[in-house]
């Protein structure tokens, strides 16, 4: 995957509100999947994802 820019916005909802408190892959997944949940925010929890995965990030 190729690397995207940082953006500041995605990093700070990535940090508060996925990744604040998982300690483990399973609970990073956890996080990720808690923000999928909801059928408003899916389309921007995916395009967090997507940005975060190509940033390099990973389990």
């Amino acid at each position: 995957m190729s690397r995207v820019e940082y953006d500041e916005i995605r990093e700070q909802r990535i940090d508060y509100e996925i990744i604040f408190d998982a300690y483990s892959p399973e609970e990073l997944a956890m996080g990720w999947y808690s923000v999928v949940e909801a059928d408003e925010a899916t389309r921007e929890a995916v395009e967090d994802w997507y940005y975060w995965a190509n940033r390099g990030c990973g389990f």
